[in-house]
């Protein structure tokens, strides 16, 4: 099975995961790419906050497009922070409110 959207990162830097698939993160300016990427899985609180078990820094959505921008991810989907082991869960309404801020880059 072959996945032409997976970005991995290591050490080394951001890799693609597929070598067959076209790297869009430097397509020039005006010139259209060949496929859009986009992030299934994301989480962001929507002002910063402090890290969630003295270690995890959730970014914001300014944080999270800047590394979009760099990877060369079109759009990302959130899904809202909620769960036993979260000490500051995440209503709907703020997840809406991200995606009403940036309507073009977050569903």
């Amino acid at each position: 099975m072959e996945c032409d959207s997976i970005i991995t990162e290591n050490n080394a830097g951001t890799q693609l995961a597929a070598p067959n698939i076209p790297d869009n993160r430097n397509v020039p300016k005006g010139k259209k790419r060949n496929k859009m990427f986009i992030d299934i899985h994301a989480h962001m609180y929507l002002y910063p906050c402090p890290p969630q078990d003295g270690r995890t820094q959730f970014c914001t959505p300014e944080q999270v497009l800047a590394r979009y921008d760099e990877l060369g991810i079109d759009k990302g989907i959130i899904l809202p922070l909620i769960g036993p082991e979260e000490y500051l869960p995440q209503s709907n309404q703020e997840v809406l409110e991200i995606c009403r801020k940036y309507p073009d880059r977050f569903i």
